[in-house]
């Protein structure tokens, strides 16, 4: 698949999807290690995960990537917030403009740098 980053610079990807019923550390540690052992040494150095940031999933992605930058899945933060303001009973209103002001077009997770990051927060 081809992605974009903010630079307008395309990018190949892939997507997978780990359905399994043990969420454990032991359990995506050994799909990662085997995953590890199929990529060449120039494609983990490239090496990009994103992840909803479960815990497990992250402790054993990093351990068998450790030299590769790991993301969080905006689309798993935004729900996670929604659902945050929805369980503070926050009118519909109000969430929908906070959740525009830190993930809408111009919202805090667009920012380009720190400084910026400041000046919106």
């Amino acid at each position: 698949m081809l992605g974009r980053d903010q630079a307008n610079r395309q990018f190949s990807w892939v997507r997978f999807v780990y359905s399994y019923d043990n969420s454990d550390f032991e359990t995506y540690a050994f799909f990662f290690d085997h995953l590890r052992n199929k990529l060449s040494d120039s494609a983990l150095k490239k090496l990009v995960i994103c992840s909803d940031d479960e815990k497990a999933l992250v402790k054993a992605t990093t351990t068998s990537f450790y030299s590769s930058k790991h993301v969080l899945c905006t689309r798993h933060l935004r729900q996670r917030a929604q659902q945050k303001l929805i369980d503070d009973a926050i009118t519909l209103s109000e969430r929908q403009e906070i959740l525009e002001y830190i993930f809408g077009e111009n919202g805090l997770i667009n920012t380009n740098d720190a400084i910026c990051y400041q000046v919106m927060s």
